[in-house]
């Protein structure tokens, strides 16, 4: 090592364990780390088995970390902050082993101090374990395949494995290493047989690699079956949830990591880019392939083939933080070329790179060090703030209503919001987009409510009666100066605001919907029908991401203003025709639009039975489907058999309706199907009319529900006897017969069930 490279090297592993530590608790957890803290919480056993797209050692790391430290901000992030850290002399020592000690110095400063680093290092995810993971597996392979050794190979497998076990971003460090070993074995066997050896001495270079490759496999082999579900799914398809679909064009991963390896903005990024082409070019011009291919390779690589398997992910730098460590490798030799072309410059060329190392030491930390306190003080969001100041002016037993009012998706505060109020009070209710029967009890109680307010686009405006107080990272804490005695109409004036100041048109939207809700419970539906087609007007999408939309929330306004209708009106029947759309087996829009339930009928006495003849009595039975579990009630009746009815007919026309289905316990026991008959006799006339006759058969067609719909126009205001008869089929095989009609009624005017 050369002299001074060890006093440098400590003092800037100092400097980026004080960076990384310094105010690592200070910042709330957000959405991401929160899921990673809830699953590491219930211990091992169950970090072990990961999450959805994510292997599970930086959950196992977190569950240990909880387990010796506490759930703190500071203990739950120790583990990723140790792990950055780590990456700074891992850094060095990869500068030492391409034989440019002073440039792994340079790059291991630019990483001390760069804020993207720093970020990571203080979140409680596995991208500071992804980074140092795969520098740990790239240091090893190259030692391995400078001067290969049982030991080195070894080392290159276990780092390769715990890199697969922290992020699937490992398989593509891996691609790279595996083409760095294949141009590396084809050139020693190239090589070694223009020298004379023999095949067999060519190929015993291979057995290190193969045994580093093959211990790698047994200690993943574990993990193997998860691959197929978690990387499969993320190629050419939805790989972030957020409907991200296609790929990101490179130019764009480029420039996003280009200011975020470059310390974000002002000069740095262009003199860090400048200094990296440097290194490259002093790479090429030294002739030194085996550094060039790693700098190359392992910085570009893996965004070509991010864009060949259209992995469909935002353009964010952390995705490609393995990349990182090359990057500034390669600057950091630009930065060694540079000083060391000033030394050789004329007679005082040491004193000319002392004075532009000094200069360019200034540079580099007078950039750096406004942007680190930036980061430092940045806040996600101030969840624990916002818990502080309620605890103060909050008591248990209170409401809060948490809403985000630039995204649709209540990102954050669905989850993390309760994480710290459940630290600060004992007995609370939390509301997120609520349902009718998490909003019903408010009505009954008279406990204050306070409203949280995500909004990272604009201010909140406090206006008449409502006071607002911001808190970092776009969190504002609502109140209402006049409360209502109701803890009902509190969160409604809340919510009512909170439209009003949402961003359109998702937020708002779901806003409307909520108070759609409110004016259900307080009988207000013709507001409530306004609220939801204002929003369904603006945002057609609810219908699939809200489905209570178009079923539930309809279905109470309706439902409500069907009971306020005058009974019989046609307001009434109307409202009754759109619930049965909704909902066919809905007893009240029934009611209001039967006049007559022959069902119902039958089993007060009213009907003439005639089953003497008939296997079984005629009787009431459910009938349900097993293809998709439709049900009704059904009037049995088993040929030859037949029910009568002495109807006098309203003058207003109604229709006869009902469905016709042989029984699915009948099925398998085979027969010619059942004719179904209805016949009809007026007092005027003594002959027989048949209004209708279908045979359905016991088959793939005929096992299921058939409508039937009779209009009775011609004989309104008469008498009439009306007949269901059921007949053996025209084979006159009477097996399996069980032939029902479904809650036959006369209704007003003709709809279909």
């Amino acid at each position: 090592m050369k002299r001074g490279i060890l006093p440098a090297a400590i003092v800037v592993i100092l400097l980026a364990t004080a960076v990384r530590l310094h105010h690592l608790g200070g910042d709330s957890f957000w959405f991401d780390e929160l899921s990673s803290v809830l699953i590491a919480r219930e211990g091992v056993a169950v970090a072990a088995q990961g999450q959805i797209h994510h292997p599970p050692l930086h959950f196992v790391l977190i569950s240990l970390g909880i387990t010796a430290l506490g759930a703190s901000e500071f203990a739950v992030r120790f583990a990723a902050a140790v792990a950055a850290i780590l990456a700074v002399p891992l850094l060095i020592r990869l500068g030492i082993v391409v034989q440019r000690p002073f440039a792994g110095l340079w790059g291991s400063l630019l990483l001390a101090l760069l804020p993207f680093h720093i970020r990571y290092a203080q979140e409680a995810r596995d991208y500071a374990f992804l980074m140092t993971f795969s520098l740990a597996a790239s240091v090893a392979l190259y030692l391995a395949l400078q001067r290969p050794s049982l030991g080195r190979w070894l080392f290159f497998a276990l780092a390769t494995t715990l890199n697969l076990y922290t992020h699937y971003g490992a398989l593509l460090v891996l691609t790279t290493h595996l083409l760095l070993i294949a141009g590396w074995s084809g050139w020693q066997i190239y090589s070694g047989r223009k020298r004379g050896h023999s095949w067999a001495h060519s190929l015993r270079l291979l057995v290190y690699p193969g045994a580093a490759l093959a211990l790698a496999t047994l200690l993943y082999f574990p993990w193997l079956p998860r691959i197929a579900e978690d990387i499969f799914s993320q190629i050419g398809a939805d790989a972030t949830g957020l409907g991200v679909t296609g790929t990101t064009p490179i130019t764009i991963w480029l420039r996003e990591a280009f200011y975020a390896f470059g310390f974000n903005s002002g000069v740095m990024p262009y003199v860090t880019a400048v200094c990296s082409v440097g290194g490259i070019l002093i790479t090429i011009r030294r002739r030194d392939w085996l550094t060039l291919a790693f700098l190359l390779l392992g910085g570009l690589l893996p965004l070509a083939l991010i864009n060949l398997f259209q992995v469909s992910r935002w353009a964010f730098p952390k995705y490609i933080i393995y990349t990182l460590p090359f990057y500034l490798l390669a600057a950091g030799i630009g930065l060694d070329g540079l000083q060391h072309k000033l030394g050789q410059w004329g007679r005082r060329g040491r004193e000319t790179a002392a004075a532009a190392t000094t200069l360019i030491l200034l540079l580099i930390c007078l950039n750096s060090w406004p942007r680190i306190r930036q980061e430092h003080a940045y806040a996600e969001n101030d969840w624990k703030g916002v818990a502080a100041h309620l605890a103060q002016i909050a008591q248990d037993g209170d409401i809060f209503i948490s809403m985000t009012l630039d995204l649709a998706d209540a990102f954050n505060d669905g989850i993390v919001f309760p994480y710290y109020l459940a630290q600060t009070f004992n007995d609370y209710t939390v509301l997120v987009n609520p349902t009718q029967a998490e909003l019903a009890p408010l009505l009954h109680m008279e406990a204050n409510v306070w409203g949280i307010a995500l909004n990272r686009v604009r201010p909140i405006d406090p206006g008449a009666n409502l006071d607002v107080i911001p808190f970092p990272g776009g969190l504002y804490a609502l109140s209402l100066r006049d409360r209502a005695p109701s803890s009902f109409d509190q969160a409604r004036e809340i919510y009512r605001r909170a439209t009003a100041a949402a961003q359109t048109p998702g937020p708002r939207c779901y806003f409307l919907v909520d108070l759609a809700n409110f004016a259900i419970l307080a009988g207000e539906f013709n507001n409530a029908n306004g609220l939801l087609a204002e929003a369904l007007a603006a945002c057609p999408w609810l219908r699939e991401t809200r489905p209570e939309v178009i079923y539930t929330l309809p279905l109470a306004v309706e439902h409500g203003l069907l009971a306020q209708a005058e009974p019989n009106s046609p307001a009434a029947r109307d409202l009754a025709r759109q619930i049965l759309r909704r909902d066919n087996k809905d007893a009240a829009a029934w009611q209001t639009l039967t006049a007559v339930n022959l069902l119902q009928s039958l089993q007060t006495g009213q009907a003439v039975v005639n089953d003497d003849a008939a296997p079984e009595p005629v009787a009431v039975r459910r009938f349900i489907m097993p293809q998709d579990g439709d049900w009704g009630d059904v009037l049995f009746i088993h040929p030859p058999a037949s029910v009568s009815y002495r109807l006098t007919l309203p003058a207003e026309p109604v229709t006869f309706v009902s469905r016709l289905a042989l029984a699915p316990e009948s099925w398998a026991w085979g027969g010619d199907g059942v004719t179904f008959v209805a016949l009809v006799t007026t007092t005027a006339e003594t002959a027989v009319t048949e209004l209708h006759r279908v045979h359905i058969n016991n088959d793939e067609n005929g096992r299921r529900w058939h409508p039937l719909t009779i209009p009775l126009t011609p004989y309104a205001g008469q008498t009439i006897t009306l007949t269901l008869t059921t007949e053996i089929g025209p084979q006159g095989d009477a097996t399996g017969d069980w032939a029902g009609w479904e809650e036959p009624r006369l209704i007003w005017q003709t709809i279909s069930p």
